[in-house]
This record gives structure tokens, sequence and C-alpha cells, in this order.
């Protein structure tokens, strides 16, 4: 009787170091050469309407304001609600002096204060806000923060379509949803500017090589609980609808500097005033704190760390390169150019991050008790 020596069991080859330097297997992408309007739009797109503050914020005496790199002063006063911009040497003045002045439209909605930052005639402020926030039957109510990072970060974090299956997975918003594992999706205009992520596949678990089916099974989460649509459109802000519940989230990053921007955060809900008021109290005792605090701080500590280009890319991103695409195309707005304040500006290094550093609490007791 003969027998057969069992094959030999293939075996990868140990990586020399485990910190493989970029570039080293693939080029990727070194520029953002392929959008040159994006690339250049480090203070934002001008020809657009900005939330800046909420309208509380500003009395009888003047507010300072940084928005797409202009500084202004926000005054209420006899005349009215004003923007004025204070200029350097170098530019037109209205004045005797070397200083110039420049009023911008202003225009107050939704207890907020919105600037349009361009030279020429404004269309009304309700051309950038959603119509569905303007209705008379809708509450709508939120948090407004300064943050860290390029504006173009946090717009590309939002609507990017793979972050939220490892980022988020452990989140205490996400407890009772059992998350994708991986999807295809692709892009599409749906009206009034946006453009929707649209799912063609979507898979809560696979088979892996050498590890089995993952993610296991928890009992207290279900597929498709919480199913979101999720879309963005210009200058900077992205929505996302809850079908089944009735209600919108709503984002904005509003370039101030080119390494910091203003996060406003809304939800939305229409109906009665007993379902306004309902909803008004789910979101103060609920929604502000754990989803528009801990969910949304999830995403602040990554944009506070994105750097690119360079950037090497993959399939989910088509997410990201149709934004891109969409601010290219636009033709109402206009990169902001640098202004003096910030001409010396040049994209920094990324700064090394602490896998820990400032993790949410809720991701430190799941960690602790192993889920």
């Amino acid at each position: 009787m003969t027998t057969e020596a069992p094959a030999e069991t293939p075996t990868r080859a140990k990586p020399a170091s485990r910190n493989i330097p970029f570039g080293a297997h693939s080029t990727g992408r070194r520029d953002w050469a392929t959008w040159p309007k994006y690339e250049a739009a480090a203070l934002g797109l001008r020809n657009y309407w900005y939330p800046v503050t909420w309208s509380r914020k500003v009395g009888t005496s003047p507010v300072p304001a940084l928005i797409c790199g202009e500084r202004l002063s926000l005054i209420r006063d006899g005349e009215g609600l004003r923007a004025v911009r204070v200029g350097v040497e170098g530019e037109s003045s209205e004045s005797s002096d070397s200083v110039s002045y420049r009023t911008y439209p202003v225009a107050e909605r939704l207890g907020l204060i919105w600037v349009y930052v361009a030279d020429n005639d404004p269309p009304p402020v309700e051309t950038d806000i959603p119509s569905e926030i303007l209705a008379s039957d809708a509450i709508t109510v939120g948090r407004l923060t300064h943050r860290h990072g390029n504006w173009r970060f946090g717009a590309e974090n939002g609507i990017d379509e793979g972050h939220a299956k490892f980022l988020h997975r452990r989140s205490l918003w996400t407890l009772r949803r059992q998350m994708p594992t991986w999807t295809r999706h692709h892009m599409e205009p749906t009206g009034e500017g946006w453009i929707t992520r649209k799912p063609d596949e979507v898979h809560y678990d696979t088979e892996f090589p050498g590890l089995g089916s993952w993610p296991p099974k928890r009992f207290w989460r279900s597929q498709g609980r919480g199913v979101a649509v999720v879309s963005i459109r210009l200058p900077c802000f992205l929505r996302v609808a809850y079908p089944a519940a009735g209600w919108q989230h709503y984002e904005w990053w509003a370039p101030t500097d080119p390494d910091h921007h203003i996060y406003l955060q809304l939800v939305s809900k229409r109906g009665s005033w007993f379902k306004r008021f309902r909803f008004r109290m789910f979101y103060r005792f609920w929604v502000r704190w754990v989803f528009h605090g801990m969910f949304n701080d999830e995403d602040r500590l990554m944009v506070d760390v994105m750097d690119a280009p360079p950037e090497r890319l993959y399939r989910p991103d088509i997410a990201i390169t149709e934004w891109r695409k969409l601010c290219e195309s636009d033709t109402r707005g206009i990169a902001q150019e640098l202004t003096p304040e910030f001409a010396g500006w040049k994209p920094s290094e990324s700064p090394t991050l602490d896998p820990r550093a400032e993790m949410p609490l809720t991701h430190k007791f799941r960690e602790l008790i192993g889920m």
C-alpha cells in the first residue's frame, strides 16, 4: 500500500516591518490634481451661505467671527444685524485710512446667523438650507461646536461609506444595530443638489478564510434596525435620514481657517405640536448626548488626525470621489483663495495618533468587558 504525502500548507512570508512606508507596494494618489478646485479650497467655496453662530449669541456688542478665512464682526444695532469684515492694508478702502471695511449679507433662520461669503448679490438664504427643516410644522434643534481639522476631511468622513462599520461598531448609539460587514454602493443625484449613497449589496456577515463567519452574532442586535439614507450637498453639509423613525440629522462643516471649522449638528422632525414636543424631549435626553455627543465625537477624533494627500483609495471611497467631483463641477462656487492672514499655510504632516487617546467612555467600557 502506498500513501501520498500530505500537501504542504503554504506559509505567508512575514514582512520585514509592520510599518510599511507609503508607496512601498503602490504609489497611491500623491496629490489632488484630478480635482484642482477642491484642492485649492482649503478655506471653502465662495458664493454660498454659511452658518456662523447662534442668533442668541449676538447682542448690541460686536461679536467676532471667522468664516472662510475672513474675520468678521457681527453687530446688532439700529440698522439691524450686520456682518462687517475689517480688511488689511493693500485692499481697496472706503475710508481715508489704510484699513478697509466690507459688509457681507447676513440672515437669521433656525435660530442661527448665516453669512453669505461672496462679492456678488446673494440668492435667498433658503437656497442653501434644506427645505424640509424650514417647514412650518418642523422642529429643528441642535448643537454647534468649533473643531480641529480642515472642513474637507469633515465632509469626507461624513459621506464615507466604509468608516462606520469600524469606527462606530462599538458605539452606544449602535448598540442594538447589527452593522453590515461590507456593502457595494453607488452615488446618484436625488434633487435639491443632493447626491445620495444607494446600496447595491448589503452583507451582514461573511466567511473569512482562517477566521470563519464574522462578525459574531449578538442576540441584542438586529439586522436592518436604524437603516439610514445618507446624502451630501454643496457647500459643506450632510443629511442622514431615518425613514422608519421619520426624522433627519444634518451636519455642516463651515470652514474657519485651514485647520479648523464650525461643526453644526441639527436634527429635525415634522408633525403635530405633540410629536414635535416629544421629539424635543427625545433630543434633549438622548440624541444630544449619545448621538451628537458620544457618536459624532468619534468622528471628531478621526477628522482631527486626517491628512491627505497622499492617500490610498479603495472601492467604498466612490462616495468620497463622487463628492469631490460634485465640488469640481460646481459652477456657482469658487475656491476661496488663502486670505493674507493664512497666505503661508501649507498642509501639515499627519500627527501621531495614540489609538486609545480620548477614547469615548463607551468604547473603554466595552473593551473592558470584552464586547
